[in-house]
């Protein structure tokens, strides 16, 4: 059980005015050029902070009470719908000893008996997110709330083809019933989620696991699956916007102003950062360091490719749609190998051929992603959802 506390974008306005310290970050900082259409944009600059911990207590906005007791889309009753329109969402619960990050090496002091009584944490869950640079290695992150008419419940639907593969997601109700209902999509136009692997062995996101645990949607198997994958990558710590590509034909979006951003492809044993340079150059690129793009966003999937020359099948990227023009910078050196120009429902090329990806030392995930593919056996899990997996 926990509390869901909903900030409405006049309380958002309010606060901006108390925030001095944002301001002056504000003031001096710079943004990062991008030509995504913000559609929703929040009116605060917030920073890496959670929101709720920086909020004065005289002007603590309205609690929205909800105790979240399923995410099991078919035991759902009318006390889990909620109302999130142009709210950004934020999750309170009791921090114990059992969610310490780390044990204090520093022995317990005799004199001093009473522990200090344990302090509520606080999770912010936002529509999107809007990223700044104010200066050196110093960010900033905008939470985007919700837009007008979320209203409905979060569910999980666990994957189909993997277990790993599975997301909390928010169904659309606008009239309160379970009739004729959509799932909440993001500005890319597809299913706005939180992955598996980002709440399975987070603090943050505890709540929202032990309510999947509680539903057996999380075994201790599958706990101790996205354990041994979060280590392959370092332990690194995944957020709510985090894509997880875990199958082939599976859609997600493409950043061409930035190729050192990447999507989670895992493998058998292990979690493969894919960056998006890798999806658009060839192996055998001159200049591998060079980037040819100035920006662009991209509706993708990776699908199979069978190669003439060598007899095998490799992976690729197919276009399902340009969600923004694709923009490529002026005088690309000669001895750059730039990939066609992208059409939508094709396959990336270079030189009118498909263009393979390039997985580098990690060609055991291209064997996963394909096994996968080729399989007729579905994962069978405990309220699973029988319609399409989008």
């Amino acid at each position: 059980m926990f509390t869901m506390q909903a900030l409405s974008l006049r309380e958002l306005k309010s606060f901006r005015t108390c925030m001095v310290g944002a301001k002056r970050l504000s003031a001096c900082g710079r943004r990062i050029p991008s030509n995504r259409r913000n559609i929703y944009r929040s009116p605060i600059l917030h920073s890496t902070k959670s929101l709720a911990t920086l909020l004065p207590d005289d002007q603590s906005p309205a609690v929205l009470k909800l105790n979240l007791r399923t995410l099991n889309r078919f035991k759902v009753t009318p006390k889990d719908y909620v109302d999130l329109s142009n709210r950004t969402l934020v999750l309170h619960h009791e921090s114990s000893e059992d969610d310490q990050s780390e044990p204090t090496e520093q022995p317990p002091d005799e004199t001093s008996s009473d522990s200090p009584p344990a302090r509520p944490t606080c999770t912010t869950i936002s529509y999107a997110e809007r990223k700044h640079v104010l200066h050196d290695h110093v960010r900033t992150v905008e939470p985007i709330p919700f837009p007008a008419n979320t209203r409905g419940f979060f569910y999980y639907l666990p994957g189909r083809q993997t277990p790993i593969s599975g997301q909390i997601r928010f169904r659309l109700v606008p009239t309160g019933t379970r009739g004729a209902d959509t799932n909440l999509l993001d500005e890319y136009g597809l299913p706005w989620n939180i992955p598996l692997l980002a709440v399975a062995h987070s603090r943050r996101f505890k709540p929202l696991s032990d309510v999947l645990q509680r539903d057996d949607f999380l075994t201790s198997r599958l706990l101790k699956k996205c354990g041994v994958l979060q280590e392959s990558i370092g332990g690194i710590k995944l957020g709510q916007f985090a894509q997880l590509v875990a199958t082939i034909r599976q859609p997600f979006h493409v950043d061409l102003s930035n190729p050192d951003t990447y999507i989670l492809v895992p493998g058998r044993n292990s979690l493969h950062q894919l960056h998006h340079r890798y999806m658009f150059q060839p192996p055998d690129d001159p200049s591998p360091g060079y980037w040819p793009y100035e920006g662009g966003i991209l509706r993708c999937q990776m699908v199979p490719l069978y190669m003439r020359e060598n007899q095998r099948t490799e992976v690729g990227i197919r276009v399902l749609r340009i969600i923004e023009p694709v923009r490529k910078k002026k005088d690309i050196p000669n001895n750059v190998l730039v990939p066609d120009d992208v059409q939508p429902m094709d396959v990336v090329r270079l030189k009118g051929r498909p263009l393979p990806i390039c997985w580098r030392d990690h060609k055991d995930v291209r064997g996963a992603l394909l096994q996968r593919h080729h399989s007729r056996t579905w994962v069978k899990v405990k309220g699973q959802d029988p319609n399409s997996y989008y």
